[in-house]
């Protein structure tokens, strides 16, 4: 049996199929709702996850098993089907959390999405080179297809990073980015992996809404800039910064301010 998240949660019964449908940052949103159904199961249904980066759900708590293409998948494994369409595109992170919350017809107590981390995927961060590497540490992600004007005006800033505030500069991305760095982990890192190492940095800047929805996962400060549209007073959990200025300054500031907020 398929049912949409708005339909009444009392038809959960047995193994549950929850596909969420979209991208990293559907992945990420969907996480609070998905633990508050885990939460209300009282023993009438356990929870499977489908999605392209259901692999940011291995060894969580709420998830009995993580699958990746449905395509692949016995449904027939399944009592019932649970779909979860991707909110409204240029709205916030918190925005996209309570947009699944009111499918489901449920208000969160605790609405930041969460991870959940292994001492393994530590040892993966360690594999990566990540720990011996001095501090603050700067993630940048970004996107592939920028203008050759806007990789020189990365390629300054990374340098800023690097000679002129003496930062360590870990450049990530789905895709290889040739960006001066003291470590280029581009095009080499699972979503999990990106998350572990996130993990183990200070902020990110990026282009990238899907890893700026990474670094809001592992709870680090991130710098986004472009194009995103929405309001300034719409709201916006912690940390999570959007701006068409690229700086040095700005990227240290906010570091800083979220360092304070951490203590």
């Amino acid at each position: 049996m398929e049912i949409g998240l708005s339909e009444p949660k009392a038809l959960l019964r047995g193994n549950v199929l929850i596909v969420v449908e979209g991208g990293m940052v559907e992945a990420v949103c969907a996480e609070p709702v998905i633990r508050l159904l885990a939460e209300q199961a009282d023993g009438q249904y356990s929870l499977a996850v489908c999605q392209r980066y259901a692999d940011l759900y291995a060894g969580h708590p709420a998830v009995k098993c993580a699958i990746y293409d449905e395509e692949e998948t016995d449904s027939r494994r399944f009592r019932t089907i649970l779909r979860l369409p991707a909110p409204a595109e240029k709205v916030t992170f918190r925005q996209r959390v309570w947009a699944y919350a009111k499918q489901a017809r449920t208000a969160l107590g605790e609405d930041h999405p969460a991870i959940v981390l292994t001492g393994y995927d530590l040892i993966r961060a360690q594999r990566f080179g990540i720990c011996a590497l001095k501090k603050p540490r700067v993630a940048v992600a970004v996107n592939h297809s920028l203008s050759p004007t806007q990789w020189a005006d990365w390629r300054k800033f990374c340098e800023g990073l690097e000679y002129q505030s003496d930062c360590t500069v870990i450049v990530l991305g789905e895709t290889k980015t040739e960006l001066p760095a003291a470590k280029n982990l581009s095009g080499r890192l699972t979503a999990r992996e990106t998350a572990v190492v996130l993990s183990r940095c200070d902020i990110l800047a990026t282009t990238e809404e899907s890893y700026a929805a990474l670094a809001l996962l592992v709870q680090i400060p991130a710098v986004v800039m472009g194009r995103f549209n929405a309001p300034a007073d719409q709201k916006e959990f912690d940390g999570v910064m959007r701006t068409k200025e690229l700086s040095p300054e700005l990227v240290l500031s906010t570091m800083r301010q979220g360092s304070t907020r951490a203590q």
